[in-house]
């Protein structure tokens, strides 16, 4: 349709309307609420799990709404809205005074709540909301200056919702926008970017107004172009009625401003010699390397920072994500149990793998809960943080004894990683920190994960953690090699696989030489392709 120009929204546009239509909530129909619960669920993984927080916090093209500060209030001191269109000022205005006829968004704050695990201060969040929105400021996208006059110190996090799309008519345009609001966050800090994907037009009551088409191949060279790096980007289908739009897809996009790359630890790669299956089964001393790695204190995320990424985003995927079914295999689990503490809730069995014989009979130590087993007890409890109720670790510990109901021995280099033992296609993947230290090459990399995959369903789902950019790690005086793997090398060995990566996150470490020389880690969810 033609292009809605910004003086057509000033005169036209009803935030009243269009709060009825997209907003009016029930989380018993998430079918009819899809697009608000995927971002709901996203904002909470970005600011309450990843962390990402600062003193200011700028939204650009806020339209009427509010939903979006709801996590965001938590880990920013400040909050500033701003639009284009007056009345939508006014509109979030009547909220913020609590005039009589403002729109009752209090569903909405009891649901993202819920996320956090007291759905009972809901009457609080509304008023830390109110108290952190400091000014509500007229913002055109389309100018080099977006803020027109007002001069703001560059954000910590610059925060958008379905505003470009809207406010753009072309690629050229939604560019350009992109890099006019970099302008307004600092070097090294985020922009979180809620897009709705092949759209041309939605309706405000009985109204069409146009829609830039984007595709998530769209918005990721966009980003790019405009300075960002992106962390993560995930997108869910929606299926909303054409009488209000014809929108197929919603994406949410963590990217982070680019600053000045300071040189890698490592300017030459130096793969250590390959140590082979053999050496580890005879070298492998799991409770040093539980004692090295696994030591946890939920203060102290510093140095637990891969461990804790893993955690949060497994909770993600688990929980919140709502990846389930049947059966859940675990590919390389080594002596930990830490990886089934959000997988139980979502899965009736799990099915735990290993190569070396004292790496299952550790893990089975903790299973019968032996004197002398480690002790995953702050670990437990700080995934029922996430949960909501730290009290229950020890129901925790018990779920996760009935889940797991095979520990069974596992070798990814060959056709059939688990030998003779046959078992049904599992809904699910699971696999950590293994692949690349079996690995001793791309080639057997590519070879692994396809022979790994024989193990899932069609249609199920794979989630790998990785060490990227590592070429050994210690477990006490002992070096065991690391596949160096970037970020592109997996996606391509994916591929070949016959997954589709869903979601991609990275996160920089760095832990002591001493211990290990990997740059980064990152965990990813893909799906095998059904044909």
């Amino acid at each position: 349709m033609a292009f809605t120009e910004k003086d057509f929204y000033a005169g036209h546009f009803s935030p009243k309307d269009y709060l009825d239509t997209y907003y009016t909530f029930s989380s018993a129909k998430e079918h009819e609420n899809g697009f608000l619960i995927f971002y709901l669920k996203n904002l909470h993984q970005a600011f309450i799990l990843d962390d990402i927080k600062g003193d200011t916090l700028i939204d650009i093209g806020s339209g009427p709404t509010i939903y979006q500060f709801l996590s965001a209030c938590e880990s920013f001191r400040e909050i500033v809205a701003t639009d284009y269109c007056e009345q939508n000022w006014e509109e979030m205005q009547r909220w913020l005074r609590k005039e009589p006829g403002a729109f009752d968004w209090s569903p909405v704050v009891k649901y993202v709540c819920e996320l956090e695990g007291n759905r009972e201060k809901w009457e609080e969040k509304e008023e830390k909301v109110r108290r952190a929105i400091k000014q509500v400021l007229k913002c055109d996208v389309t100018q080099p200056s977006p803020l027109g006059p007002v001069s703001l110190s560059p954000a910590d996090c610059l925060l958008s919702s379905l505003c470009l799309e809207g406010a753009c008519k072309d690629l050229p345009t939604f560019r350009s926008a992109l890099k006019n609001i970099s302008s307004l966050v600092k070097p090294g800090g985020h922009l979180v970017l809620c897009s709705i994907l092949e759209e041309t037009y939605y309706k405000v009551g009985q109204r069409p107004f146009s829609c830039l088409y984007l595709k998530r191949a769209s918005v990721e060279e966009a980003l790019k172009g405009a300075g960002f790096a992106i962390k993560w980007l995930k997108e869910t289908k929606i299926n909303l009625p054409l009488s209000v739009t014809d929108a197929k897809a919603v994406c949410v996009a963590v990217a982070q401003k680019c600053q000045n790359q300071k040189p890698s630890r490592f300017p030459r790669i130096v793969q250590m010699a390959f140590t082979d299956k053999d050496f580890y089964a005879a070298h492998f001393n799991p409770k040093e390397y539980l004692d090295t790695f696994y030591n946890f204190s939920s203060g102290k995320e510093n140095k637990n920072p891969f461990f804790f990424f893993f955690l949060k985003n497994l909770h993600q995927t688990f929980t919140l994500d709502d990846i389930k079914g049947d059966t859940l295999i675990d590919i390389g689990s080594g002596p930990t149990i830490y990886q089934f503490l959000s997988a139980c809730e979502s899965f009736r069995e799990i099915v735990a793998t290993d190569y070396c014989d004292q790496n299952r009979e550790e893990m089975q130590r903790w299973l019968r809960k032996e004197p002398g087993a480690f002790d995953w007890s702050p670990v437990v409890k700080y995934v029922c943080e996430l949960e909501g109720n730290r009290e229950k670790w020890e129901e925790k510990e018990e779920k996760v004894r009935r889940a797991i109901k095979q520990v069974l021995k596992c070798d990814v280099t060959q056709a059939s990683p688990l030998g003779p033992v046959a078992l049904p296609p599992a809904d699910c993947l699971l696999s950590s920190l293994c692949l690349e230290a079996a690995c001793k090459d791309l080639p057997t990399y590519h070879s692994a994960l396809k022979n790994i995959s024989s193990l899932v369903k069609p249609g199920g789902h794979l989630i790998l953690g990785s060490v990227l950019k590592e070429t050994y790690y210690k477990v006490g005086q002992q070096p065991f090699s690391c596949l160096y793997l970037e970020w592109a090398s997996v996606k391509e060995a994916l591929k070949e696989a016959g997954f589709a990566v869903k979601l991609f996150k990275e996160t920089k470490i760095d832990l002591p030489l001493s211990e290990l020389d990997a740059e980064a880690f990152g965990i990813l969810v893909a799906q095998k392709r059904q044909s």
